[in-house]
């Protein structure tokens, strides 16, 4: 992903992240994620190379039950590559209804 932000610059947005907003459109593959996402994000520096963030909030797909998520993310930073990377720690778990808690 090519941005106006070098990597120092970058990082500290992503420090600074609170929320998250999305729209997804899965086009004619038939998978049926269409709709519109948003939470809230807290974000935990373990190291001043890695941050964690953990997301939850709420998916409402176009037809259907809105479904309640949770993501983790960590990002690492890889200054002597000039790169930033993230990786979702847990994207094998289920979409939980939003009724059930």
């Amino acid at each position: 992903m090519k941005t106006n932000f070098d990597p120092q610059t970058l990082w500290k947005r992503l420090s600074e992240v609170e929320s998250l907003q999305f729209v997804a459109q899965s086009f004619d593959s038939g998978s049926g994620w269409n709709g519109t996402g948003t939470g809230s994000v807290a974000v935990e520096a373990i190291d001043p190379s890695t941050l964690l963030f953990q997301e939850s909030g709420r998916w409402s797909p176009t037809e259907g039950t809105e479904l309640q998520f949770t993501n983790v993310f960590r990002w690492t930073s890889l200054p002597d590559q000039n790169l930033i990377r993230s990786i979702c720690l847990n994207c094998n778990k289920r979409l939980k209804h939003a009724g059930n808690r």
